[in-house]
């Protein structure tokens, strides 16, 4: 009875310490030779978004899609370039390499962020790159303020800030940015990770990115509507869990174990494609990694994984992908128009027999042609095919298509500035 008795008791103060509120102050920010390790999560539960005094926030059913290391290094083992603007122990006292570039197309090295960590705040001072072995430092205006400390239930602050980078000939960003945060609750937090005492921030962040890239005299903006919601706690230098609202995307990142390798924000657009002059083409983003959400600017100032084109000329597509992490990588893929060009003409369209083959398809070209090529082309206009011809003194010419899967194939034959073309369907 009294082993049942002290039990209850044991369990009883174990749940009143575990909702004593925290104070999280600038010995729990951050330190140089921290290297923290962070979980990247889609299925973020209903009820994220509750705040208030005595809250139990349980996430344990958070499963990682990516991993990527958050590391802190002191500023004085960044390029001395740097330290003009950054000046070790005065402006900035910690620094974080970045894992991508800002630019797309600009090659970077020696990337980092700036923070000031100070009793009274913690925050972000900007970042520098090094393009072509020139150190180009840049600091805002004013600082971004992550954190007002020390944190305590009810605390609010804001700040505005702004940078910009002109690299005549090559390219221009930049970024304009209102973050406004409370700290609007405090309780008991659940991960993956383990259970913790926290308090939590909300933070509204609009942001304004404009990108502009002279090799190719595209330009685009794009406005960012951000709500933040993390839970810090003592001793842990970067939240336990963050969870970010842009749009219709949610996503979390959260203190981890070791689950998976680390993957860099990555995109493809696929291989580069020829297609016939007219053709509607679906183009569609591959995003790998990274910190969900994605944000997708296409130089047709489309947004968003997918675009339809029609293709009346040989055209470049771009798309830039901003994580939720503000990485930022871009992707390419040329569309070749086969239509014929200003020599060429169109001979005339190419009687195909049988249609639809299996096997061996035949069709009837002029006699006494020069060196005429076949190409087979799929739907999209990527080439499967290209085979010199020898017609016979009959006109006739046979192909074997055997090895083509089941569907809807276009061809065509090319003899010095003439073009003949047709279209079968495979069995």
């Amino acid at each position: 009875m009294k082993k049942i008795l002290y039990i209850s008791i044991m369990i009883l103060l174990t749940h009143v310490s575990g909702f004593s509120q925290i104070i999280v102050d600038v010995n729990d920010m951050p330190n140089a030779g921290d290297t923290l390790r962070v979980s990247v999560a889609l299925n973020v539960p209903e009820g994220y978004q509750q705040g208030g005094a005595d809250t139990i926030w349980d996430f344990t059913m958070l499963e990682a899609i990516n991993q990527k290391i958050d590391s802190f290094v002191s500023v004085s083992v960044t390029p001395p370039g740097y330290w003009l603007v950054f000046i070790p122990g005065l402006v900035a006292n910690l620094a974080s390499p970045r894992t991508s570039g800002l630019i797309p197309g600009i090659p970077i090295t020696n990337a980092y962020t700036f923070y000031n960590k100070i009793p009274g705040a913690f925050n972000d001072l900007g970042f520098a790159v090094t393009v072509q072995g020139i150190p180009l430092p840049l600091k805002y205006d004013n600082p971004d303020m992550y954190y007002k400390l020390p944190m305590t239930f009810g605390e609010n602050w804001s700040s505005h800030s702004s940078l910009a980078l002109n690299l005549p000939g090559f390219a221009y960003y930049g970024s304009d940015r209102t973050r406004t945060s409370t700290v609007d609750g405090w309780g008991n937090l659940r991960t993956p990770f383990g259970l913790f005492e926290t308090v939590r921030v909300k933070s509204e962040i609009s942001q304004y990115d404009s990108i502009f890239i002279d090799s190719i005299g595209i330009g685009m903006g794009v406005n960012r509507y951000i709500t933040e919601y993390k839970w810090l706690g003592k001793s842990q230098g970067i939240p336990l869990l963050t969870i970010i609202e842009e749009g219709p995307s949610v996503s979390a990142t959260y203190r981890d174990i070791p689950r998976m390798p680390v993957i860099p924000l990555s995109i493809d657009l696929g291989p580069d494609t020829t297609v016939q002059k007219g053709t509607v083409l679906t183009l569609r983003a591959i995003i790998k990694g990274g910190t969900p959400p994605y944000n997708i600017i296409w130089n047709t100032f489309d947004t968003g994984q997918v675009i339809t084109v029609t293709v009346d000329s040989t055209t470049t597509y771009m798309a830039i992908c901003i994580d939720a992490a503000f990485n930022i990588v871009s992707g390419r893929r040329t569309v070749t128009v086969l239509n014929p060009g200003i020599e060429e003409r169109v001979a005339g369209v190419l009687s195909i027999k049988p249609n639809p083959v299996q096997d061996l398809l035949s069709f009837e070209i002029p006699s006494n042609l020069s060196n005429p090529m076949l190409t087979i082309l799929s739907p999209q206009g990527k080439i499967l095919n290209e085979t010199r011809l020898n017609p016979g003194s009959d006109r006739l010419c046979r192909t074997d298509v055997s090895g083509l899967a089941p569907g809807f194939y276009m061809i065509k034959v090319v003899a010095g500035n003439e073009v003949w073309t047709g279209k079968f369907v495979k069995r």
